[in-house]
Order: structure tokens, then C-alpha cells, then sequence
């Protein structure tokens, strides 16, 4: 029962700071964002796409939006609404792959809103997302074969990946095709680190999502994970100084 309360007023606590930090932001109180230089390069490797003429893929991995990997698929699909609606306005709708259901649904539902943004709602073709296979192997088998140097000039693979991830990324990488890549696994985030002209670092693709719509309430859970980080960092650090000192906290 204890341990019930504890997690509650944990959230509760975890709530209002996001809540508290949202405020301060609409009031207009500036936030620092550390830069991430893969999702700066986005604009610019999108556009250069588009001159050439050649397709953007965006690949959202193999995750979905019901489990544990939950928020590195949603840190994709706000990577395609930020490309979506700059490759829409120029006429050149991504192609996406994905590996579940849900994740082709919402896809679909992120490029008509990104076609529907520029007036270009007749151009939306729900053929651009495809659903692969559900299985990681076979989904990146597939996924890659769209990874020919006269078609596609851009892959962005952010989302959930294991060693699957190298099928698709190698490939890419042979043909010279440039890549934003991104994931929260650590055996296929050193592959991705490897062949990726971008990589995201690390937890740097939780910040996906508040990096690139600037939402208010995404950047104060931003704000908020780092002052839980830090309190829990200090919190540690002086556990070990009373410890050090022979004070005994139970």
C-alpha cells in the first residue's frame, strides 16, 4: 500500500511540474533547448531532396503505440509530421514504412494533415505509407529495397530498432543515400551511429517531439525530466557523502 502512495504522489508531483512549467512557457519564459544537430539538418537534407527531385523515405521502425516501445515511435511520427508538411508544401509527399497497424494509421493520418496544411489535400495518397511485415527482419528486408540511389535521396529512420535496423541502414549507406537515423536501443544505435550521416545521441530521440513542434507542454516534460534527473542525481550524491561519513539513513 505504501509503495502504492509513494508511486502516486510521485506522478501527481511529476504532473503538476509539467503543468507549473507549461504555464511559465506560455507567459513567454524563455526555454533552452541543447542543440541536436541531426534534427537541425532535417530542413536542410529535406529540401536538398526535393531539388533533386528524388524521394524522402521515412522509416518508423518496428514499433508500435501500445507497448514499451511507445515513445520512440511516436518520437518518429512527429520526425514525418516535421518533414511531411515541408516536403508536402513542395509537391513531394515521403514515402513511409512501418510495422504495425496503428503506426501505418497515424502515418496516413500525419500526411493528409501535412497535404491538407498547404492546400494540398488532393495530393494526399494513402499508397505513400506502406505496411511491411511485423516482423523486424522482414520489415527492414523490405524496407530496404527501397534504398536505390536514383529513387531516394533521403532516409530518416527514427523509432524503434533492434540489429534489424543495419538490413535497412547499410544499404542506404552503400548507395550514398543520405540518413538522419535515431533509436533507444544501444546495439542498433552503434550500427545506426555507424552509417548514419546524423545519428541522434542517446536519450537525444525522446526530445523529438518537443525539439521539433516547440509545443509548450512538450518542452516543460522536457524541463521536467531534467529536474527529476538532477534531484535524483543529488539525492545519490549525498546518500554516498552521509554514507562516507558513517550516517546511516535507515
Amino acid at each position: 500500500m505504501a509503495t502504492l502512495i509513494l508511486g502516486a504522489f510521485a506522478v501527481l508531483s511529476m504532473l503538476a511540474l509539467i503543468l507549473f512549467l507549461a504555464q511559465r512557457i506560455k507567459e513567454g519564459h524563455q526555454v533552452h533547448v541543447r542543440r541536436i544537430q541531426a534534427l537541425d539538418n532535417l530542413p536542410y537534407v529535406v529540401g536538398g531532396a526535393v531539388e533533386t527531385g528524388k524521394r524522402i523515405h521515412v522509416s518508423l521502425g518496428t514499433g508500435a503505440l501500445t507497448d514499451s516501445t511507445t515513445a520512440t515511435t511516436l518520437a518518429g511520427l512527429a520526425a514525418l509530421d516535421h518533414v511531411g508538411k515541408q516536403a508536402c508544401s513542395a509537391g513531394a509527399p515521403p514515402l513511409v514504412t512501418a510495422a504495425d497497424p496503428l503506426v501505418m494509421a497515424a502515418a496516413q493520418d500525419s500526411l493528409r494533415q501535412a497535404c491538407a496544411h498547404s492546400d494540398l489535400l488532393h495530393e494526399f495518397d494513402s499508397a505513400q505509407v506502406e505496411m511491411v511485415a511485423p516482423q523486424p527482419t522482414i520489415y527492414a528486408l523490405g524496407a530496404s529495397t527501397h534504398m536505390r540511389p536514383e529513387e531516394t535521396a533521403v532516409n530518416v529512420m527514427i523509432g524503434s530498432f533492434g540489429p534489424e535496423a543495419l538490413l535497412l541502414a547499410h544499404p542506404a549507406a552503400q548507395s550514398g543515400i543520405t540518413q538522419i537515423a535515431g533509436t533507444d536501443d544501444p546495439q542498433a544505435m552503434a550500427m545506426l551511429f555507424a552509417v548514419s550521416d546524423a545519428p541522434l545521441i542517446g536519450e537525444e530521440v525522446y526530445a523529438v517531439p518537443a525539439y521539433l513542434s516547440r509545443k509548450p507542454a512538450l518542452l516543460a516534460s522536457l524541463q521536467a525530466q531534467d529536474a527529476v534527473r538532477f534531484g535524483v542525481v543529488a539525492l545519490i550524491l549525498v546518500a554516498a557523502l552521509l554514507r562516507t561519513l558513517g550516517v546511516s539513513l535507515f
